[in-house]
Formats: structure tokens, sequence, C-alpha cells
């Protein structure tokens, strides 16, 4: 089921150690069920949640991560400010990101798209690995492959585990 979606089962790396066994045990079981044909979006969902939840479903990206990324992103926030560094719009996408994926950050569905292709990118680039492709949506690949891992900056060690303890 697995290959069939073109998602790959995060791999070990010394990085796992960030989260706690607990943490990263629910984020394994509910990434099982999920591969395994649970496919229905969470109870309560808002409107963005819930388009986010589906893109993911069709690019083939794991719903419950990018809702999680869309939660420490933007709060779920459709009108989200433009960050000190000028990332935008609901997934914070930095302007050569958006060109990279070829969309408007500026337009929320678009923004959705280009976030989850890019983050999508991240863990084909990274084998799969989920902490690795966090840490390079959230610092850039350029900084993951310097580090060798998740990079020792404390946004980024912090990104990592906030984001898989919401999807948790």
């Amino acid at each position: 089921a697995v290959q069939e979606l073109g998602l790959k089962p995060p791999t070990p790396t010394p990085d796992r150690a960030l989260l706690s066994s607990g943490t990263r045990e629910r984020a394994t079981q509910r990434i099982r069920t999920e591969m395994m044909g649970q496919r229905t979006a969470p109870a309560n969902v808002l409107p963005i949640q819930q388009r986010a939840y589906d893109i993911a479903l069709a690019e083939g990206v794991y719903p419950e991560i990018i809702l999680g990324m869309l939660d420490q992103e933007s709060s779920n926030n459709l009108d989200t400010p433009d960050s000190e560094a000028g990332a935008m719009g609901p997934l914070q996408l930095m302007p050569a990101t958006a060109r990279e994926m070829g969309v408007d950050p500026r337009d929320p569905e678009q923004n959705l798209v280009g976030g989850i292709r890019y983050f999508k990118k991240m863990l084909d680039r990274y084998n799969g690995n989920v902490e690795l492709a966090l840490a390079a949506y959230n610092a850039g690949p350029g900084a993951v492959d310097a580090a060798g891992g998740i990079p020792n900056n404390s946004e980024t060690r912090a990104y990592v585990p906030l984001v898989l303890e919401k999807d948790a």
C-alpha cells in the first residue's frame, strides 16, 4: 500500500531522539493506520484544513503532517501576514520556493498546493525521512545538508517536534 501511494515510511536517523518516544510512537501508529487505508479528515476541521487534507491526499503526502505544518506555519489562517523573512500565505512559502513550484504564494489554494508539493519534494530528497523533510521545509535543504541532519538552530529544532506533536 505504501508504494502504491508513493509514500515512504520514515527512516531512523540520529535526530529521532529529538522527539519523545511517546510522540514518535503516536506519529508512527498514525502513519501506519493512514497507509493501511484510513482516508478521512479529522472531525471538526476548518475549510482550509479540509482543503489542505484533500490536496495532500491527491499529492500522496501524509495529510496529518500537512495539517500540523499548516497549524504551525499560520495557525490555520488564510490571511497570515508575511514573515520577517518574507514567507507568505498559509504554508509560509518563500518567494523563490513559490516560483520553483510555479504558484502564486498570495493565493491560498496555490499556496497550499505549492507548500505541499515542496514538502513532497523534500520527502523525496531525504528518502521519506519526515523529520529531515520538515527541517528542510523550515530551514532549507542547504541547511539540512550542511548539518548532516536537523540544523542546530532553535527555530528548526522546535519546529520539527511541534509539527509532529500536532500530527500525533
